[in-house]
């Protein structure tokens, strides 16, 4: 997990990840990732914080065939590396999460 907030490092820790990295610390997280896992990269990345950097080391630490997911509602269009999705082969996609709370909503019930 890249993040520049401590309490969430360690949240992130508390509840299993097994490497936090803080992106405003880290000479690179891409190379951060790749030596965690062994030249490898991560099987899934997310963007949730919708910045051109954040995207741009999120995707870059993807193995090959691994998933990216944007989560965040970008202010402005973002420059993808689609000719790293392709050589890669990464499977490339987007959440809405409101829908998704909503329709866990509908699954369960209210509960009073």
């Amino acid at each position: 997990m890249s993040e520049p907030a401590l309490i969430r490092r360690e949240l992130a820790l508390k509840h299993g990840a097994t490497i936090v990295i803080d992106p405003l610390n880290a000479p690179s997280v891409p190379a951060a990732v790749l030596a965690a896992t062994e030249n490898i990269g991560v099987h899934v990345a997310f963007d949730a914080a919708g910045t051109q950097a954040g995207l741009d080391g999120a995707l870059a630490s993807v193995r090959p065939r691994g998933t990216f997911v944007v989560v965040a509602i970008w202010s402005k269009k973002p420059t993808v590396d689609t000719n790293l999705i392709v050589s890669r082969e990464i499977n490339f996609t987007g959440v809405f999460l409101q829908p998704a709370i909503r329709s866990v909503s509908d699954v369960w019930g209210r509960r009073e």
